[in-house]
C-alpha cells in the first residue's frame, strides 16, 4: 500500500508516473543525463521515495507495481525524452510554488 501510494504521489507532483530510473540514484547516475540525475538524487535525499528495489521485490517487476497503482506500464519506446521530463519538471514546480 505505501509503495502504490507513492506512485501515485509521485504521479501528482510531477504529472507522470515514475520510471525505475526515478526512483535508484546510482541508475540514474550511469544511464540519465546529469541534470535530471541531480534532480533524482536531489528527491532520492528528501526520503519521499522507495528504491526501485524494494518496488521490485515487492511486486515482481516495475510494471507489475506501476498497474497495480492504477497506471499503464510505458514500454520501453514510450520513455519520456529529456526535453519532455524537464518540461514536467517545471510544470510541477510551477503548480507547487
Amino acid at each position: 500500500e505505501t509503495i502504490i501510494e507513492a506512485i501515485r504521489e509521485y504521479h501528482r507532483r510531477y504529472g507522470r508516473q515514475p520510471t525505475a530510473y526515478d526512483w535508484n540514484v546510482a541508475l540514474a547516475r550511469r544511464m540519465l543525463a546529469p541534470e535530471r540525475a541531480a534532480e533524482v538524487e536531489r528527491r532520492w535525499e528528501e526520503g519521499l521515495w522507495p528504491h526501485t528495489q524494494s518496488v521490485q521485490q515487492r511486486f515482481g517487476t516495475w510494471s507489475a507495481a506501476i498497474e497495480a497503482a492504477g497506471f499503464t506500464p510505458l514500454r520501453p519506446g514510450d520513455r519520456i525524452n529529456p526535453e519532455q521530463w524537464r518540461r514536467n519538471l517545471r510544470a510541477a514546480k510551477e503548480g507547487s510554488g
